[in-house]
């Protein structure tokens, strides 16, 4: 993320969302957007004749990749976060 935000992480605990389940769930959700930055069409200057126009274009372009970054960095930071936490629970455990 380029500024620095905190983001609010799951508590993992018996009373929550099995863990299995939070990870898959993010794990999609971060899968989805890593799959929209890949196939959000970029502009192309034949589509924008008019003087300037393909500059904003490709400025808004890389405004939405950067917006979905964002949510991919979150939402990798969310599965790093489950991920140990569970790790911690199990060794915990033993």
């Amino acid at each position: 993320m380029s500024a620095e935000k905190s983001v609010t992480m799951p508590t993992v605990h018996m009373g929550g969302t099995d863990v299995e389940s939070l990870l898959n769930d993010y794990l999609a959700a971060l899968n989805a957007a890593k799959k929209l930055m890949a196939v959000l069409p970029s502009p192309n200057g034949r589509d924008y004749p008019e003087a300037g126009t393909y500059d904003g274009a490709y400025a808004d372009h890389m405004r939405r990749i950067d917006t979905i970054r964002g949510v991919f960095d979150e939402l990798q930071a969310i599965v790093h976060h489950v991920a140990e936490e569970d790790g911690k629970r199990r060794s915990r455990r033993r």
